[in-house]
């Protein structure tokens, strides 16, 4: 069959030789079977134009395969593919994730970030880059940003503050972490797309305010967010 199948690729007989090789396939098992998928899955990706049809092939020899170089290696290849971009992205986050590859990790993740519409998934997501930055990467600097992006969409979540206080001291930028607050609270009135609930501001403001005042030796700095404070509180 093998032999067939090359016989017909030499033809450009793509379909058929695709046809033959599956038949191959699913006279196969383990290993084997893995292999047969990936050779169909490159007939599909660069003969015959099928990247949804590539795409499961790698998913199929994955499970046959734990961890396979060469299904990895083409479902990398499909993330420039429109139609299969997210699927393979989500695959291989969990694949890069097992095997240690902490860089591509974190390109995965950016590339479901960059489709992804529901805000509780976004969150997530962001949380998780954000822990890849900083524990596999090192990169507290990085994780910082990536938390600051989140808090863009959700700036009345207190557990993500508290997130993008702790990257602020690991990295070493009280002030961008300062400027934060002052995005988000000296703007929220004209935040419209996501406002911030009164008591998580009078609890933002308090932090911003010691945050000038104990950190950043600037109380002068601090008496905004005192007086919204004070304000917020009487409202």
């Amino acid at each position: 069959l093998r032999s067939l199948s090359r016989l017909l690729i030499g033809a450009g007989e793509f379909e058929s030789a695709a046809q033959i090789v599956a038949r191959h396939r699913d006279l196969s098992e383990g290993e084997g079977r893995a292999r047969r998928e990936v050779e169909l899955a490159t007939l599909y990706l660069e003969r015959l134009g099928k990247p949804a049809l590539a795409f499961e092939c790698c998913v199929r020899a994955l499970s046959s395969a734990d961890h396979d170089a060469d299904a990895i290696a083409l479902l990398a290849r499909l993330l420039d593919q429109p139609e299969t971009r997210v699927r393979a992205a989500t695959v291989l986050e969990s694949e890069y994730a097992e095997t240690g590859d902490a860089t591509r990790e974190s390109q995965v993740i950016r590339v479901r970030l960059e489709a992804e519409k529901d805000p509780a998934e976004r969150l997530a997501l962001h949380l998780k880059l954000a822990s890849v930055e900083e524990t596999k990467l090192g990169a507290a600097g990085t994780a910082f940003e990536v938390v600051l992006r989140a808090l863009d969409e959700a700036p009345g979540n207190l557990a993500l503050w508290e997130r993008a206080a702790e990257l602020s001291r690991h990295a070493g930028r009280p002030t961008d972490l300062a400027e934060a607050y002052r995005v988000h609270l000296v703007g929220a009135q004209t935040n419209e797309a996501a406002p911030i609930p009164a008591e998580v501001e009078i609890e933002l403001c308090e932090r911003a305010a010691s945050l000038h005042d104990e950190q950043l030796g600037d109380p002068e700095g601090a008496m905004p967010y005192l007086g919204r404070e004070i304000g917020r509180a009487h409202v």
